[in-house]
């Protein structure tokens, strides 16, 4: 009874009330109010499952021990996460979170693949959906290109003085109780290394959580099957939820979905109960969650942000493949091995397909690697990954995106002129030319053709109240370096 008790106070204790109220509170709830039940639901689950899927990944991956991931990352997006606790299941390569007893999660890590949430299956079932890649090794030693440093060299452009400041800026922290935590930079220029720096505890080895940067390369994975003529832009009938003759989400194009104007409803915020932390936390079929979604505008007319679109991506591309097996070696041996980028796992959500909403790691040098790419026009080591077609068509803006933000899965800094006829960029120092994929915690790949640059920033920076303030330090890096 006591140890019970006990399971119930820190339950309590998480959702921030004390014991006696809340336990009255709780059962005035339990009689009235179905909603709060729903809500105190919501809140657990995500909870648990918010902290089982990062430790596995973190655990198994990076070999990361599951106290300092809770103290550096799960406490520093939420404290309250500190009253749930994580076991290492052995015996089936998984970590099981609970809150007291209570929702109780399991992410399960598959050789790989790395770890997915495993919502209403047997884990040992779950397991044998594993599948073998045949994982090619570096075609080039850690001096090819494009790693060959020329840190410390004299290079016409660089000004290697401002660019190291700038650098170590980015790793200022300058409030010490609400870090920034910034854990990697790395600066290419004309192919070759410039600066790269780490935060202690993480390295060249260290595999970075993509968050949303995971969009920009599932739309490089469509790019290729475009240019393939395996898929088209203005494909339409997309999924069978669509098919009915009265449903006009049957006339949402592959374009539609790229630049994120679908028309769809899709609630983008991270809180209990939305569209966003329901689809990533509770659902084992991320994709099948949007494509049920209502239509609330015409296909095309509207641009909002949604991870629920990029799932649908992902579908789309899984379609193409008859199991997770052709849909990553077909991954692997036309983008990741090609490049050079042979440390990237793409995680999946339980139904086998791509966690493209933003779920995919990799090293620092790699995600350097991936805006190689897209700096090239679509080649990288000698090696045609994608046309420079494609190149030019995520980079473009979308019509129905607000001052040239957005292109195909990309950002983009292209601006428009505002109702005075001034011009207006998301990041207003830097040059018009600039497109990124960006992710949560502001991760970063930026490429900067002016510059013949890439820039990749990796950090874990949770606080709203002390944001790290990407734009400000990607323009002064490249500030350091002198245009074409």
């Amino acid at each position: 009874m006591e140890e019970m008790m006990m399971r119930i106070k820190n339950v309590l204790k998480y959702f921030g009330v004390g014991f006696v109220s809340l336990l009255v509170l709780g059962i005035i709830a339990i009689v009235l109010s179905k909603s709060v039940r729903d809500n105190t639901y919501h809140v657990g689950t995500i909870g648990a499952a918010f902290a089982a899927k990062h430790v596995c990944s973190e655990f198994y991956l990076n070999g990361r021990s599951i106290d300092e991931i809770f103290q550096r990352d799960l406490m520093a997006v939420d404290e309250r996460t500190s009253l749930f606790s994580a076991k290492n299941d052995n015996m089936n390569n998984a970590i099981y979170t609970n809150l007291g007893g209570f929702f109780s999660t399991y992410a399960a890590y598959r050789d790989g693949l790395g770890c997915t949430l495993v919502h209403d299956m047997n884990i040992k079932e779950y397991q044998a959906s594993a599948v073998r890649i045949v994982r090619h090794k570096k075609s080039g030693s850690e001096h090819e290109y494009p790693l060959k440093s020329n840190i410390g060299n004299t290079v016409n452009g660089v000004n290697f003085q401002k660019l190291k400041q700038a650098v170590e800026n980015s790793f200022y922290e300058p409030i010490e109780e609400s870090k920034q935590d910034t854990r990697a930079v790395i600066v290419l220029h004309r192919g070759k290394i410039i600066a790269e720096k780490y935060a202690p505890g993480f390295g060249k080895e260290s595999l970075f959580y993509s968050m949303s940067m995971a969009k920009s390369v599932v739309a490089t994975l469509i790019g290729i099957l475009v240019d393939e003529d395996k898929l088209n832009i203005d494909d339409i009938g997309l999924f069978p939820e669509w098919s009915d003759l009265s449903d006009q989400r049957k006339n949402i194009s592959l374009h539609d979905l790229l630049t994120m104007s679908s028309g769809l409803e899709f609630e983008e915020v991270e809180a209990p109960g939305t569209d966003l932390t329901t689809m990533v936390y509770r659902s084992s079929d991320m994709a099948a969650f949007a494509a049920n979604k209502p239509l609330i505008h015409k296909p095309g007319t509207y641009w909002s942000y949604s991870s629920g679109t990029s799932n649908l991506l992902a579908k789309v591309y899984a379609n193409q493949f008859e199991n997770l097996q052709q849909a990553y070696q077909f991954a692997w041996d036309g983008l990741f091995a090609p490049a050079d980028m042979v440390s990237t796992i793409f995680e999946t959500d339980q139904s086998n397909v791509f966690d493209a909403g933003g779920s995919l790691y990799a090293t620092a040098r790699d995600w350097a690697r991936f805006g190689q790419i897209y700096l090239n026009r679509g080649s990288i080591n000698g090696k045609r990954i994608i046309s420079e077609k494609w190149v030019d068509y995520v980079s473009t803006p979308v019509k129905s995106a607000p001052i040239g933000i957005y292109g195909g899965q990309f950002w983009l800094n292209k601006g428009a002129l505002n109702d005075n006829g001034e011009m207006v960029r998301f990041l207003e120092k830097c040059p018009s030319d600039l497109y990124f994929a960006l992710g949560h915690f502001d991760q970063i790949v930026a490429i900067v053709p002016s510059k013949e640059a890439v820039i990749v920033r990796l950090g874990w920076s949770t606080d709203p109240n002390n944001p790290f303030n990407f734009g400000e330090h990607i323009c002064n890096i490249l500030s350091s370096i002198e245009d074409k």
